[in-house]
């Protein structure tokens, strides 16, 4: 079925980051739950790839950070009106790497960025608010560690600014609780990504 890839990743991300025998992911036991329900979603619902399917379909995020890692690229979003990561919708596309990795690219003009890995670090559950052209709906949105190459970005039409923020001053940007953990898992990420994360691409 088309949602095989998703379900796949989102066994390897349990394994890898969850296990009795590694644990990387520990203090952040909280997040099973959500996975879970990423999961069961997904397993019942075909058309969970198009925007199409409501109360909720698959986003895929890229958390894009600098080389020295002490940086993260932020859009504020011309829609949202908040500082978030780079993303999009899956639009058809069950292999949610190849979605952030093309967001990504799309969103800051860098071509030069590497994929570590095809394993999402994160997944979250969020709502958007009804707007004029769509009802109040649940974005399920598996996330990726992204690096890029070099500090210089093209800002799209999908942000009304980008910019590169220092992770230690994360919080004058926004205080949004999915975006904040997702800087607090880079620690134990790199930490585990210098050992042996599985490199895919």
């Amino acid at each position: 079925m088309m949602q095989e890839p998703i379900l796949s990743a989102i066994q390897e991300h349990k394994d890898l980051f969850f296990s009795k025998e590694k644990e990387i992911f520990s203090p952040f036991k909280e997040q099973l739950d959500v996975i879970d329900a990423f999961a069961e979603y997904v397993k019942h619902h075909p058309n969970c790839l198009h925007r199409s399917q409501l109360p909720g379909h698959i986003t895929a995020s890229g958390v894009v950070i600098s080389q020295d890692r002490k940086k993260i690229l932020l859009s504020f979003h011309a829609k949202l009106k908040m500082w978030v990561q780079l993303g999009g919708h899956a639009d058809g596309n069950p292999n949610l790497h190849e979605v952030a990795y093309k967001e990504a690219q799309e969103e800051s003009g860098i071509d030069d960025l590497h994929l570590p890995s095809q394993i999402p670090f994160d997944y979250d559950i969020h709502e958007i608010k009804a707007n004029s052209k769509e009802p109040a709906h649940l974005h399920y949105d598996a996330r990726y560690l992204i690096i890029a190459s070099h500090d210089n970005y093209t800002m799209s039409s999908e942000s009304l600014d980008l910019k590169w923020v220092r992770i230690d001053k994360i919080d004058e940007y926004t205080e949004e609780a999915s975006v904040v953990r997702l800087l607090r898992k880079l620690p134990y990420l790199f930490k585990f990504l210098d050992s042996d994360l599985p490199c895919c691409l």
